[in-house]
């Protein structure tokens, strides 16, 4: 999916930073703009963008593509990029449990990961720390997303703080936002 094509259409991203600075940061213990961000399948960095504006300054970037890896090393944000990252498989020791706030922006729709990754990137946000995941409505609808969700919960690996459903996510469609 080539969000770059939709331009302004592609609301994604500006719903997402938007929700998590809503939240009661600080009560979930992930305030102050020094936290460790990890931008779970990064792409071309637009998520970096958006929190480098918000003002975090410590944001890596993990994606399968090699490619969107290094569109989003010119954007100058990030302070690791890796490339080649497969959530699907077990991360190395050094991404386990290593970042405050895990963002997923873009990656839980249909062709990329099926919604049973939720749980792997759960594992890259430290205990206490904050996944906050987007999906598009029509997949989330379709997936049996949510099932997965209350799994997780009941595994007690996830506890849901906050969602934002049927949010703009690009011109045409809506998307739910959780944390």
């Amino acid at each position: 999916l080539d969000v770059w094509a939709l331009g302004d259409d592609y609301q994604a991203t500006a719903t997402m930073v938007s929700f998590f600075s809503n939240l009661d940061l600080d009560g979930l213990g992930v305030g102050g703009t020094g936290i460790t961000i990890l931008d779970a399948g990064c792409g071309t960095g637009l998520v970096g963008v958006a929190l480098a504006s918000a003002g975090y300054t410590t944001i890596d970037g993990i994606d399968l593509s090699p490619r969107m890896v290094e569109q989003a090393r010119r954007r100058g944000v990030y302070r690791e990029l890796v490339g080649g990252f497969d959530l699907g498989a077990p991360p190395e020791q050094r991404w386990w449990q290593a970042a405050d706030v895990v963002f997923v922006c873009g990656v839980f729709t249909v062709g990329h990961a099926p919604p049973e990754l939720v749980g792997s990137c759960a594992e890259l946000v430290r205990p206490g720390g904050l996944l906050v995941i987007t999906t598009r409505k029509a997949y989330f609808d379709e997936s049996g997303y949510q099932a997965h969700i209350d799994d997780l919960h009941r595994q007690r690996r996830l506890e849901p703080v906050a969602e934002l459903k049927d949010a703009p996510y690009t011109g045409d469609s809506l998307g739910h936002f959780f944390a």
